[in-house]
């Protein structure tokens, strides 16, 4: 067992590593849970497709309002701390929610609110912790850090935890949410257990969040190839959440998947990923990245095409209307 943490997690890169990298397994389980328990509770309060897209938006909107205010704050704090506090908010409105699914008096208002207070807290719980491994490690252990650290959001958030979280949704509505808060409050214990500064990373006595970020967004607007890349990610990932939010009706009323058969849904795309970041080294060594970009973006378009050509065969434009014309309600398909 030594060997195998000290392969995964070499002594060189210190103990304090081998905590964040602990804690980053345990809620990207939790998270991976919630990815697909997540939306199989809004499916189960209304079969609205667009009360279920947003649920989705509300859940996301946050990084596009706060993300900038969210880097900028963790220049300014203690970056563990904050981690730790936005991870024990995360957990509480796990915990509330877990108590008005118990009680029987959860309804879609409720969970609207519950992923937008979630949307929030994960801004500065992920914006922060991605700063953290600097901190921690040499700059040579950077890209093995690194990697660990995609390892283990592919394979616990992506792999492991929706199939889980569909399994425990199936087995009790409350269970998956019960189980995420558990995992994000290890997560903070092994976070406290981390050995950082106190205090900001940078001297901020003439600065100010607003003048940074303005400034910042100035040197964005005057690069154009930065300005290019941004303007393609914010296209792909509009485009790619707008088919996401609603995939898990898609995937319950129309491929007759059921709860776990969803979860099984969003592992196979994560293992697209994991195949893809596994050979990425060769790919960028045969490939020129603009190609590889232009090549994925056009893969990306065509399983969208292909998949909206599916719903149209199977009466895919009266997706909305046949969910408007079913009955809500808090009592879950059988």
């Amino acid at each position: 067992m030594s060997r195998v943490l000290d392969g995964i997690a070499p002594p060189r890169m210190g103990t304090s590593f081998r905590w964040l990298l602990g804690s980053s397994w345990v809620t990207n389980i939790g998270d991976g849970i919630a990815l697909a328990a997540g939306p199989l509770l809004v499916a189960s309060q209304t079969h609205n497709a667009i009360l279920v897209a947003l649920a989705g938006l509300l859940q996301r909107a946050p990084w596009l309002i706060l993300g900038l205010y969210a880097g900028g704050i963790a220049d300014r704090v203690d970056r563990r701390v904050l981690v730790m506090v936005a991870d024990g908010v995360r957990a509480c409105v796990v915990a509330m929610l877990c108590v008005v699914i118990a009680t029987g008096r959860v309804d879609i208002a409720l969970v609207l609110v519950a992923m937008f207070l979630l949307g929030v807290t994960e801004v500065f719980a992920d914006t922060t912790s991605s700063t953290l491994l600097p901190m921690l490690v040499d700059r040579e252990d950077l890209g093995i850090g690194n990697a660990r650290l995609q390892a283990s959001f592919l394979v616990a958030n992506q792999i492991i935890g929706p199939p889980l979280g569909a399994f425990l949704f199936a087995a009790g509505m409350v269970w998956p949410f019960a189980v995420q808060v558990v995992c994000v409050a290890l997560g903070v214990v092994l976070i406290a257990r981390i050995a950082t500064p106190k205090g900001g990373v940078r001297d901020v006595a003439d600065t100010h969040i607003t003048r940074d970020i303005v400034e910042g967004v100035r040197w964005l607007v005057g690069n154009a190839a930065v300005r290019t890349l941004a303007l393609v990610i914010l296209a792909f990932n509009v485009t790619w959440g707008a088919g996401w939010s609603v995939l898990v009706l898609y995937s319950l009323d129309h491929l007759h998947m059921h709860d776990i058969g969803f979860g099984l849904l969003t592992s196979a795309a994560a293992v697209g990923g994991l195949i893809g970041t596994s050979s990425y080294g060769w790919i960028e060594r045969h490939v020129a990245l603009s190609t590889v970009m232009r090549l994925c973006l056009l893969l990306a378009a065509t399983s969208g095409d292909g998949s909206a050509v599916a719903r149209i065969r199977q009466g895919g434009p009266h997706l909305v209307a046949s969910h408007r014309a079913r009955p809500t309600g808090r009592t879950r398909r059988a």
